[in-house]
């Protein structure tokens, strides 16, 4: 998708950030034209960082007539300041990964990167580290488009940023990586319990479920129980029926005590996030909400 774009005097855009058009999308690329102009500065924001990118003094400046340019990702805020004189002359394209699946070659590693590599080859070379295994957790820092019904999709193969440094090394270690989806129940037992999946689940369409949406997918989605903190691993909720109702289903199915320990090497953020709404019974049919976090 291209974008022209002609701004005049007191032409702006407050701070917002770009839509998505697809799964795909990741960026912009924003070419803006030496025509002469005061202001229009573009403003970008993430991470608590900020930074300028003025374009009137970078085309003002050059000898020879030259372009200025600039690459952002999606869920870069930003926005761009009044112009004061002359017109701003852009044109915005989106940028999409490719779909062939294809690895993108990295010309030259960032020294994030190199660091990154070097200290997680370093910890896996220690023998008394992780000796049993497990499982490294790492909150994505950017914010991704869940394109309804498509779940997470292709969406490990479009990681940015730090994103898709961690999975790059840790792929190239021989580490399994994978995509989760960390759902939140906050009706279980009056605290949250934190269930892990390997895809978004849609409860909207599947008529009542039980009141705790855990109790669901432990049992019938495949769900395990992660340890989001030390203190949430102690306050997980083991899902015990009432005696009554042991008749119909073995107690093994209920009593859910394989907890997963996730050494989460960043916290998760909850950048991306979505609630799904569902039908539960309890003394009577409600609607109650579930919130997830990847």
């Amino acid at each position: 998708m291209l974008d022209s774009q002609i701004s005049g005097k007191g032409a702006f855009f407050k701070p917002h950030k770009d839509t998505p058009h697809s799964g795909s999308m990741f960026g912009s690329l924003v070419i803006v034209f030496p025509t002469k102009h005061e202001g229009g500065a573009l403003i970008l924001r993430h991470g608590g960082s900020e930074w300028t990118f003025d374009s009137a003094t970078m085309v003002r400046t050059p000898v020879d007539p030259s372009a200025a340019y600039i690459a952002f990702y999606s869920d870069v805020e930003h926005e761009v300041t009044p112009v004061t004189s002359g017109y701003r002359v852009t044109l915005t394209y989106n940028l999409y990964f490719s779909t062939n699946n294809a690895a993108p070659v990295i010309p030259v590693l960032s020294t994030t990167e190199i660091a990154f590599r070097r200290t997680l080859s370093a910890l896996l070379s220690d023998k008394t580290f992780m000796e049993e295994g497990g499982f490294l957790g790492f909150g994505l820092r950017h914010e991704y488009p869940l394109v309804p019904k498509a779940g997470l999709g292709n969406l490990i193969n479009c990681l940015k940023g730090s994103d898709a440094i961690i999975q790059r090394v840790c792929s190239q270690l021989s580490l399994l990586t994978q995509l989760r989806v960390i759902y939140a129940d906050n009706e279980a037992d009056k605290s949250p319990s934190f269930i892990m999946v390997d895809d978004i689940i849609d409860y909207s369409e599947r008529g009542w479920i039980e009141t705790s949406i855990g109790f669901q997918m432990t049992l019938y989605d495949g769900g395990r129980r992660v340890a989001i903190t030390g203190s949430v691993a102690d306050k997980a909720a083991k899902y015990v029926p009432e005696p009554e109702h042991l008749e119909y289903f073995p107690r093994s199915d209920f009593e859910v005590n394989n907890i997963v320990d996730v050494d989460w090497v960043t916290d998760l953020t909850g950048f991306t996030t979505a609630k799904t709404s569902y039908t539960a019974y309890g003394n009577g049919a409600r609607t109650h909400y579930v919130s997830i976090k990847i």
